[in-house]
């Protein structure tokens, strides 16, 4: 864990990278963060420490162990005043009643991710937002978008939005939020040029008025907004990608975070003409009706998720095959 490249990353989630910033520049930061996350990382260390390092003996390590026991009570001490760093840099944790220890330091590298961390990432998140230097926060946040977030945009955004709430007694006052929300801002302006770029020009269309009013029919299956002669020729595309988006019984087989494929599809079809205009959320119920297991936000913000890995992976495939 501790030895991988993205763990040597600085914007990466390491937790001993976290710990040492905060400890370099104690006197910024309240004293009870300290406490929370050695706190945090007892568990976390000692559950990696306990794989990848043997313990030190008794018998052959015994002046190490002492000397190292005398310091751990003195850190301990030392933190009591609020004039010392509050910090206290390693704990001993004895096994077999005392024969044996493991001596951690709170600096360890460890590596985080969303995946497996879920009930101390945030914590840990946003602590990085608060010891990254400003200049460097948008690489960060970008970073994390990518390694953590799989460029899941909206999942991302309202992972970070909650922290800004969550943790806002810490994170106030340090202009953190504008630079998160001005990363944010940015990217919705990029994704709204892509949409407007992409965005085929509508042909207007001259209306003859009649006494008799027209009826505005929603549509009930996908059938309704493309051809039928052709819908059969666009959706065998969603097979001979690869990897295939479904199967030969429409069942979705990628992953939750690469629904992109599809939003590429209907992009495609958007593009050269071959769907019919209706709103995001009335497409997204309709996709979801006729491709089992996807499941598109029913408000239909999924589609406007544009420029995601998955999404630029495909989104030429569909090109190619659908003419």
């Amino acid at each position: 864990m501790e030895n991988t490249k993205e763990c040597r990353n600085e914007h990466s989630m390491n937790s001993g990278w976290i710990y040492r910033k905060l400890c370099d520049n104690w006197k910024k930061y309240p004293r009870y963060l300290f406490s929370e996350i050695e706190k945090k990382l007892d568990y976390i260390l000692i559950r990696d420490t306990r794989t990848l390092h043997p313990p030190l003996t008794w018998e052959v390590n015994r002046n190490y162990i002492e000397k190292s026991l005398r310091e751990e009570k003195y850190y301990q001490e030392r933190v009591k005043d609020n004039k010392n760093p509050p910090h206290t840099e390693f704990f001993m944790l004895p096994q077999k009643g005392g024969v044996e220890y493991y001596l951690i330091p709170y600096g360890s590298n460890f590596l985080l991710t969303y995946e497996n961390d879920k009930s101390d990432f945030d914590f840990f998140f946003a602590l990085k937002l608060l010891v990254t230097d400003e200049m460097k926060l948008k690489t960060f946040l970008s970073h994390q978008l990518a390694a953590n977030f799989s460029d899941d945009f909206s999942q991302y955004k309202e992972f970070v939005d909650i922290i800004l709430i969550k943790y806002n007694e810490f994170l106030a006052n340090n202009k953190i939020d504008v630079i998160v929300n001005k990363f944010f801002q940015n990217i919705e302006e990029k994704e709204n040029q892509i949409r407007r770029v992409q965005q085929p020009k509508q042909k207007k269309v001259t209306i003859k008025k009649t006494s008799q009013k027209i009826k505005k029919t929603i549509p009930k299956y996908l059938e309704d907004i493309i051809a039928k002669k052709d819908i059969a020729i666009y959706l065998d595309a969603l097979k001979k990608v690869e990897p295939p988006v479904i199967d030969n019984s429409f069942h979705y087989r990628l992953g939750e975070r690469q629904k992109g494929a599809v939003v590429a599809w209907v992009e495609v079809l958007r593009q050269k003409g071959k769907i019919s205009r209706v709103n995001d959320e009335i497409l997204s119920g309709l996709l979801n009706k006729k491709i089992k297991g996807l499941n598109l936000s029913t408000d239909g913000r999924t589609l406007r998720n544009l420029g995601t890995t998955a999404y630029n992976k495909y989104h030429n495939a569909f090109l190619d095959l659908i003419s």
